[in-house]
């Protein structure tokens, strides 16, 4: 009878004990699941990046570089010197509707977003914004205009924006769209007007830029407090000292230094040169020559008389985040999102009453010669998350300015 007892008890021993490390295994797999399942909303923290730093940098230069970053985040937003502080954006280019819901849980706020010429997704695209709470800046590619959509009228002297004139016109359509429904005009943020018009100057000059200012903001909504758009504009062409105001409220600014060079890992814009400098691993030097490059656009506005509207333009920061396959030693990498963090810092911190926003550019590829971007390369090397970067830049920064306004 002994015998027995001890068989059984040896035998319910085996079952506890396979049976918890059965339960412990089921535990574990369900916590790994968990995770993945809350890293869209809960993504990674980013750590110290290390993607190139052992890449031909002196010992000099990586302690220098690793003291800016240390620095980013230790000093806070100045409050006392933000009395009064105006609302700026955080805006991401080239986006799909599918994208506004996670773009407004990173503390979006704007976006700029490609619609159909012919408005079959224009009110969807207004409907999901006010729905998001995203402000749009609207563009539409017309390859007739081989500039955005607007089309110059040769006989008139002016740009087809009237639908009761230009019935024909997909601008005066659209911009009549916007007439209509003054609650997707509110959910506006600019009309989108030219990108880089001056490399056609006979097309798209100085004096028919200011007319397209001038009809947008006397004529179309002359009472409305309308805003235009523009992009690479009042700086590096031969007439843009002719189109400093008038022309547009806010221009985009350009911050694209990041490379994957034997030379270095960055190539700050040389604003003297108007060209970019030659290749560094120094990243003060990169920030100071940035924001060298910005100070000049500012002063540029600031030498110039306001426009008819009494304003003079913003630069918003658009940091690059894509890798153009047409260069080896321009746009061939993208940032980390350690950089992209102190880049934005730097900025903000620096400039938060002269700049009307930040933007990164673009969340989706916008080029068949764009081999990455923000969607399709959410990670960086060290698996850090990029949208994670934006998300702490929108909670530093963007919840203060909101919180102050």
């Amino acid at each position: 009878m002994n015998y027995k007892i001890k068989a059984i008890l040896i035998i319910f021993s085996f079952f506890i004990i396979f049976f918890s490390a059965c339960t412990s295994t089921g535990t574990s797999t369900g916590t790994s699941n968990s995770l993945e399942a809350k890293q869209d909303l809960e993504p990674s923290k980013s750590s110290i990046n290390a993607e190139y730093s052992e890449k031909n940098s002196s010992q000099e230069t990586q302690n220098k570089n690793n003291q800016v970053k240390n620095n980013y985040n230790k000093s806070p937003v100045n409050e006392s010197s933000n009395t009064g502080i105006k609302e700026i954006i955080h805006m991401v280019n080239y986006v799909e509707i599918e994208d506004f819901d996670l773009l407004a849980k990173l503390g979006i706020n704007t976006v700029l977003i490609e619609l159909e010429p012919n408005g079959e997704d224009w009110q969807l695209t207004y409907e999901a914004a006010i729905k998001h709470d995203l402000k749009i800046i609207p563009i539409i590619w017309d390859q007739d205009a081989e500039q955005s959509i607007w089309q110059w009228d040769e006989a008139r002297n002016k740009w087809q924006l009237d639908r009761e004139h230009y019935p024909e016109s997909v601008g005066s359509l659209f911009l009549g769209f916007l007439k209509d429904n003054p609650m997707y005009l509110e959910q506006t943020f600019a009309i989108y007007s030219f990108h880089e018009p001056l490399w056609n100057p006979e097309k798209t000059g100085p004096e028919r830029l200011k007319i397209f200012y001038r009809q947008i903001t006397e004529e179309i909504f002359y009472d409305k407090n309308i805003r235009v758009y523009g992009e690479d504009i009042t700086m590096g062409w031969e007439k843009s000292d002719e189109c400093l105001t008038g022309v547009l409220d806010y221009e985009s600014h350009n911050i694209y230094p990041f490379i994957d060079t034997s030379e270095g890992i960055y190539r700050p814009f040389d604003v003297a040169n108007n060209y970019y400098s030659t290749p560094t691993n120094d990243l003060a030097l990169t920030l100071q020559a940035e924001i060298a490059c910005l100070d000049e656009r500012i002063n540029r506005y600031k030498s110039s008389p306001p426009a008819h509207t009494g304003r003079r333009p913003e630069p918003i920061i658009l940091i690059q985040c894509f890798v153009d396959s047409e260069y080896t030693d321009l746009w061939n990498r993208m940032p980390s999102a350690e950089e992209m963090e102190v880049f934005a810092t730097t900025f903000i911190e620096k400039h938060s009453d002269q700049i009307k926003g930040i933007g990164w550019y673009p969340y989706r590829k916008v080029a068949d010669n764009y081999t990455a971007c923000l969607y399709t390369d959410r990670y960086d090397k060290s698996n850090s998350d990029r949208l994670e970067a934006i998300r702490k830049i929108s909670a530093k920064f963007f919840n203060y300015f909101y919180k102050h306004k």
